[in-house]
């Protein structure tokens, strides 16, 4: 029998948490220190208050435990309601890494030993027995409620016992068990997998064929989970909000202050205009635009931790869209004019300043990419006069088109302060609507409207969801703090008019 624990079948339970993962759900805080408080982060990515300065509530280790995997379903129900591309994948360990070297080793050495031993005269089927099981096990667990006929076709061919006693007796055809599995599996995998089932049935020896159909179980055991997440998912994002908010009450009751940061992120976007409720509303908008600028030494707020992927995917998105608006608008503006009304010629050159640009994953990278955008550029704007029969633009002022691109790598450039500014209030029009009255897209940026509206509608998907479960808890902390923040603002103002010199009164 099959002794060691190397020699068990390479179950994809056993490798659960290695082998299949889903979609990063949160990224790691900025090591800035909020008030002076050490902060760790819970299993879905909330800051958690350490030390307070007031006397602590002591809460049980179930309680906190209890909350953790409350906050972690949240976490995972979230990912389902706002990520409508969600789904588990297989997770590949990074090359070179222990944990490949170690899974690779591990599995290797099970599929040498059951080769070993099949080989053997007479032939060992303790691996055999072993992995047999291990099969039986995964394709019943494939198997749905109404396949009853299936089920027991599987229990009474793959029998323990019986296998068992072929295996004492010298009988076990292990190559007639593999075809069996095989048509199992060719009846209730998804089409995708069809392709590799039939290979596996040609495949030389049974060894191969087995480690085959345990690869190939594992990716249907992703597919069946992904199914039951699509068809769960209206469910989850009718009660999602909801449950959210059950769940981050569950986390707020076990912490001191799980708001701390969230309070500092709206403080510091307050706006002081208008009535209470619109300063709320403008203020709330206002801090949810933070996004575009944020410094990444600074904590994220909690209510965004889950989040916060996104928004980091989605900034790097706008500066890569900006970046191109600002160097199609010089292109246009100088030797490129003559071909401004040319449809396909704009469209080939703003996909193809978006490629270039889609390498960059930091607004360093993207400025160390200008030149690569500034030369794509006078290629084709060199290539387009040809094939437009327009005068050819001379090599100095192709330079010169090609220094201005090159110089948006200042921070302060004029033109990306109007962009960006431009930027911002659309976005900021966008998840401040109430109606879906179409929005117009802001002058100078109709040749990136694409990639504008896709950075829009995921910021309206984000910012809605977020807004409906954190929504209360964001008017409360307004709420609080205006009075405060008011009377701060009006002592400043105060000491400020005191401080100044005295005016020359008129000449007599």
């Amino acid at each position: 029998m099959a002794s060691s624990g190397e020699d068990k079948p390479p179950s994809e339970s056993m490798d659960q948490t290695q082998d299949t993962t889903k979609r990063q759900r949160t990224t790691s805080q900025g090591s800035g220190s909020g008030a002076g408080r050490a902060r760790s982060t819970s299993p879905a990515g909330f800051l958690l208050p350490g030390v307070a300065a007031s006397p602590p509530r002591f809460v049980s280790l179930e309680e906190v435990m209890r909350a953790a995997n409350g906050v972690s379903n949240m976490a995972l129900a979230h990912e389902i309601a706002v990520d409508h591309d969600f789904k588990l994948e297989k997770y590949k360990a990074p090359d070179n890494s222990l944990l490949g070297r170690v899974k690779e080793m591990t599995h290797k050495a099970f599929w040498d030993i059951l080769k070993q031993q099949l080989e053997s005269e007479p032939p060992d089927f303790s691996q055999a027995l072993s992995l047999m099981t291990e099969v039986k096990q995964t394709l019943l667990s494939l198997l749905l409620p109404q396949h009853t006929s299936l089920k027991k076709e599987v229990e009474d061919k793959l029998d323990e016992t019986v296998i068992k006693q072929q295996a004492e007796a010298g009988t076990l055809d292990f190559s007639e068990y593999s075809g069996f599995v095989l048509s199992i599996m060719s009846r209730i995998c998804a089409p995708v997998r069809d392709d590799a089932i039939r290979e596996l049935g040609q495949r030389a020896t049974v060894v191969d064929v087995f480690r085959g159909i345990m690869e190939t179980l594992e990716l249907m055991r992703i597919d069946m989970a992904n199914f039951a997440i699509q068809q769960v998912r209206p469910h989850i994002i009718a009660q999602s909000v909801e449950y959210e908010k059950k769940k981050f009450a569950e986390y707020l009751s076990t912490t001191n202050d799980g708001l701390l940061v969230t309070r500092q992120w709206l403080e510091r976007n307050v706006v002081y205009d208008g009535d209470p409720a619109t300063r709320i509303r403008d203020t709330v908008n206002a801090a949810y635009l933070e996004f575009l600028d944020w410094d990444d030494s600074t904590e994220v707020p909690e209510t965004l931790a889950m989040d916060w992927r996104r928004l980091t995917e989605l900034r790097l998105e706008a500066q890569q869209m900006m970046t191109a608006a600002a160097a199609l608008l010089l292109t246009y503006s100088s030797c490129g004019q003559p071909l401004q009304a040319v449809t396909e010629f704009r469209k080939t050159l703003k996909d193809k300043l978006m490629a270039i640009l889609a390498d960059a994953d930091s607004p360093e990278k993207l400025a160390e990419l200008l030149p690569n955008v500034a030369a794509q550029c006078v290629s084709e704007v060199r290539a387009g006069l040809q094939t437009q029969g327009l005068p050819a633009a001379t090599d100095e002022q192709l330079k010169q088109m090609a220094d201005m691109i090159e110089q948006l790598r200042d921070p302060g450039h004029g033109l990306r302060a109007l962009i960006r500014r431009r930027v911002r209030e659309f976005l900021s029009t966008i998840i401040g609507s109430t109606t879906a009255t179409p929005m117009k897209v802001p002058p100078g940026l109709s040749s990136t409207s694409a990639e504008l509206a896709r950075v829009g509608g995921q910021l309206l998907r984000i910012v809605s969801h977020n807004r409906a479960v954190f929504g209360a808890h964001y008017t409360e902390i307004l709420e609080g703090a205006m009075p405060r923040l008011d009377a701060n603002r009006a002592a400043g103002e105060a000491v400020g008019e005191a401080t100044l010199p005295p005016q020359p009164g008129p000449a007599n």
